[in-house]
């Protein structure tokens, strides 16, 4: 099992079996893509671990996973350097969808989001330094910015003539 990281489209495992009849390798089959995706070895055991960074706890997640010392330091520089820039482009869309679906102010989140930004653009400018760990979104308190009972959906009826 080989897991491929494609900076345009993210990671993902390719496998390759042998053929028990006549022993050759048969055609390597490759999987879906995943934001992030890792190979551990535990016990003999193949563990693969896959991450999405939609959400703020996705993001912190991520962060986390990826602050580990025996993670960060399997990761190679353009590895590194995607996963910054991953985690600085899911907490934009996070915080565009904060406002649109949830009536946030962009104002408020701002200074909620700014640390984890920061962090992760020095962590983008210097991928040999583990900037992970300080890579935290405050989930609770952005949460507290939504607006009370705010519907971005409206219901349209359109109403059928009679005669159908």
């Amino acid at each position: 099992m080989i897991v491929c990281c494609n900076t345009l489209k993210g990671f993902r495992q390719v496998t390759q079996t042998v053929d028990p009849k006549t022993g050759k390798l048969n055609k390597p089959k490759q999987g879906k893509y995943y934001d992030f995706s890792m190979r551990e070895f535990t016990d003999g055991q193949v563990k693969r671990t896959c991450l999405k960074v939609n959400g703020g706890e996705r993001l912190n997640d991520v962060a986390r996973f990826c602050a580990q010392p025996e993670v960060f330091n399997v990761l190679t520089e353009q590895e590194r350097k995607y996963l910054y820039e991953l985690c600085i482009l899911g907490s934009k869309a996070h915080m565009k969808a904060r406002v649109i679906y949830c009536g946030s102010e962009a104002k408020d989140l701002i200074p909620l989001f700014n640390p984890f930004v920061s962090a992760a653009l020095e962590g983008y400018r210097n991928p040999n330094e583990n900037y992970f760990g300080e890579m935290v979104l405050p989930v609770e308190e952005i949460e507290k910015t939504q607006k009370p009972d705010f519907k971005p959906f409206k219901v349209v009826s359109h109403g059928f003539p009679s005669q159908y």
